[in-house]
């Protein structure tokens, strides 16, 4: 039997579209706040460089491992990388 992908409400593929959106500026501020390369945060996380590029731009999703390891990296919460919490430093800091 063939895999289906399951049909996706409009609705649905916003709020997608939103979070992808909401990742990718947050990754994107909280990198360069860190003063990382992409290619520099990407070795922290043990992940092709092309996929925080491809993050940052909101085209990849991540999937759970890969969001651990850039909450990890960035020093912030993934609740706050998914856009769950309006703040997430662990460190303290608010850029």
């Amino acid at each position: 039997m063939a895999f289906r992908k399951r049909p996706v409400n409009a609705e649905h593929e916003q709020a997608h579209h939103h979070r992808l959106a909401v990742t990718a500026q947050r990754v994107l501020l909280r990198r360069r706040a860190l003063g990382l390369t992409q290619k520099a945060l990407a070795e922290r996380c043990d992940m092709p460089y092309q996929i925080v590029s491809l993050v940052e731009r909101g085209k990849q999703d991540l999937y759970v491992r890969r969001l651990a390891a850039l909450a990890e990296a960035l020093d912030v919460t993934t609740d706050y990388l998914l856009g769950r919490a309006l703040e997430g430093y662990k460190d303290g800091s608010d850029s």
